[in-house]
Parts: structure tokens; C-alpha cells; sequence
């Protein structure tokens, strides 16, 4: 029987995922979810995600941070984004696995994720170009790469995943309604790691500079949807931030 492309397709990207998360958690973590203490974690930033992720998970919200990282201050407002911790402490609440692994999982879970998001990219332009692509995410896993990882910058990582779905949202602007899951993409990136929203602001900015040279006109529908796009973010993000607005 003749198996069609798309369940190769399929296999292949299974397969994919299957082999990134044990290079990324399974020999790392000797192959079990639980630990008695924390694993993998090779720099202070690493356990100072950590430790927000589990004042979130004590206290409900991450306002303020934890004052034994403040020299024991109290409503000390905290700079940091709050997405990762916002995803890591339910996951630890659901699961009864301990934060300093939800947040790892985390964030090996979102890179993931951000090369997935990469090859739907690719791949609307050349499926077999997206294939042969897709393995060299596996790189991010190794070498100096490897240092986004053990020494915890997943709020970056958390960041560029965040982004490049809106990237992908993007080349999807003409289908109808999209600044909806545009302006969530937006606000998702803003408060998971500020450098990657800015990255977009002067990405779209870009773009609309190039369709106005392009059609000599300015570009009213694409200009609209960011507009909008754009409004429906920042309300977001501001809620998130508990900002007043």
C-alpha cells in the first residue's frame, strides 16, 4: 500500500519531537519528570526564574517579587516578563511536579515549539526545504547553543517563540480577522520578553514601509489590521503587567 506524503510528513515531524525532547530533558534529566532537587540548572538566572515560579505558584500572581531576592523588601514591583512563570506554576500545581522542573520543561517545551513554528514558515514555501531544515533545530540543544538552556535564559527563549508565531501570523494578514490572533501573539511576546516585541514593532514598521514603495500607496487594510492588532496588545500586555490602563 502507497503511503502518501502527508503521513510521512507527519511521521517525520512526530519522530522530530519525539527525539528533540529526549535530547533536551531525557538524558539530561536521567530520564525521570521528578528530582529531589533542581536539574540542569548551570547559572543564578536559572534559579532565580525558579524561585519566581514558585512564589507565583505560593502567592497567585507575580506583582511583586519575592522579597528574598530584594533583600527581604516587601511589594518590591517585579521587572521581570510574566509569561513563563504565568505557564510554569499552573503546570506544577497540576501536575504535582516541582517548580524548578516545570519551568525547565518549560522552556525546552517552547523552544520546541519556536522550531516547529520555524518550519511552517519554511514550509509554505518548500515543504522538502522545511524537511531537511527541521533537524537542524537540534543544534539549539548542543554546544554553545546549550547555554540558553542550562544557564536560564528561558524568558528569551520564551520570547523568540512568541515571536516567530507572530511572524507566521504575519504572512497570514490577509485572511479575515487575523489582527485577532495577531494582537494576541503581540501581547504574548510583550509579556514574555520585551527585546522580541520591540524586534516586531520595527519588523511591522518595516513591512508597511515596503508596501508603500511597493504599490506606491499606503497600504490602508494592512495598516488597519495593525493598527487594531496592535491596540488589542498592548491592553493585553498592560493586564498581564497589571499596569493601570
Amino acid at each position: 500500500m502507497k503511503v502518501s506524503f502527508a503521513y510521512t510528513e507527519a511521521a517525520i515531524v512526530v519522530v522530530f519531537c519525539c527525539v528533540f525532547l529526549i535530547s533536551g530533558l531525557g538524558s539530561p534529566w536521567a530520564h525521570t519528570l521528578r528530582h529531589d532537587f533542581p536539574y540542569g540548572y548551570g547559572a543564578s538566572d536559572a534559579f532565580f526564574h525558579q524561585s519566581v515560579t514558585e512564589y507565583m505558584k505560593e502567592q497567585g500572581r507575580v506583582k511583586y517579587t519575592p522579597p528574598y531576592e530584594v533583600g527581604g523588601y516587601d511589594n518590591v514591583y517585579d521587572a521581570h516578563p510574566p509569561i513563563l512563570f504565568q505557564i510554569a506554576a499552573p503546570l506544577s500545581i497540576m501536575t504535582g511536579i516541582e517548580t524548578y522542573d516545570t519551568v525547565l520543561f518549560t522552556a525546552v517545551f517552547l523552544l520546541l515549539l519556536s522550531g516547529l513554528v520555524m518550519y511552517c514558515i519554511i514550509r509554505a514555501h518548500s515543504t522538502s526545504i522545511a524537511l531537511l531544515a527541521l533537524p537542524v533545530t537540534l543544534l539549539m540543544l548542543g554546544g554553545k547553543s546549550l547555554i540558553a538552556l542550562k544557564w536560564g535564559y528561558w524568558l528569551f527563549i520564551a520570547g523568540v517563540f512568541f515571536m516567530l508565531a507572530a511572524f507566521w501570523m504575519l504572512s497570514k494578514r490577509d485572511v479575515k480577522h487575523s489582527w485577532v490572533l495577531l494582537g494576541l501573539l503581540l501581547g504574548a511576546t510583550a509579556v514574555a520578553h520585551i527585546p522580541e516585541f520591540v524586534f516586531l514593532g520595527i519588523f511591522m514598521a518595516l513591512m508597511l514601509l515596503w508596501e508603500v514603495y511597493k504599490h506606491k500607496k499606503l497600504p490602508i487594510a494592512t495598516l488597519k489590521t495593525f493598527i487594531i492588532a496592535g491596540v488589542l496588545a498592548v491592553i493585553l500586555a498592560a493586564r498581564n503587567w497589571e499596569l493601570p490602563l
